[in-house]
């Protein structure tokens, strides 16, 4: 009898040992498939935000600075008379093309400092870096628009240039096809 009471507890804690490691196992594995399924959401929403953003970027400045220039030196060609009225409606088309220019990189910010909640290390240095950059992108634009002036359109025709610059460019490059390849890998 106490040959079957040891076999029969032994048993018995061997079954409940193997239930509280399944529990345990199946409990991480849930976290883990979570998290996954968390960066995976966040990592999709952070990709189409950047394709917005890219289409965005390409838009902006050189049409629709000549447009404006156009207009303003037309109106004050025209009736010199008006030329307050110019004035303050090529302040208003600068200041609105400066929202316009500077929203992308404003919804690019937060989206990243979403990221951060659920991205791994290797991520989170990208998303740094790339932060930074759409930072100073963000800081020149302002510059930028700040020395815009109706008489002054050798800076006018350079501006895009110097705000895209081809190191700047190849640079957010490089770092978003490092950062994307880096998503892929880690929900695979």
């Amino acid at each position: 009898m106490t040959t079957k009471l040891f076999i029969t507890i032994i048993i018995a804690i061997i079954g409940w040992t193997f239930g509280f490691v399944e529990l345990f196992l199946k409990r991480k594995w849930q976290n883990k498939d979570r998290l996954a399924t968390m960066r995976q959401e966040a990592y999709s929403n952070f990709m189409k935000k950047m394709d917005a953003f890219g289409k965005d970027m390409n838009q902006i400045p050189q049409k629709m600075i000549g447009s404006m220039m156009s207009e303003f030196l037309s109106k004050i060609l025209k009736d010199n008379a008006d030329m307050e009225g110019a004035l303050i409606k090529y302040n208003t088309q600068v200041s609105q093309l400066l929202q316009n220019s500077i929203e992308p990189l404003s919804t690019i910010n937060q989206e990243l400092s979403a990221l951060k909640l659920v991205a791994s290390e290797k991520v989170l240095v990208l998303i740094e870096q790339l932060k930074k950059l759409s930072e100073d992108l963000y800081n020149d634009y302002q510059i930028a628009f700040t020395k815009i002036s109706p008489t002054d359109i050798e800076t006018l025709k350079q501006m895009p240039s110097t705000l895209c610059s081809s190191e700047r460019v190849r640079l957010f490059t490089s770092l978003y096809d490092e950062m994307f390849q880096q998503m892929r890998d880690e929900i695979k």
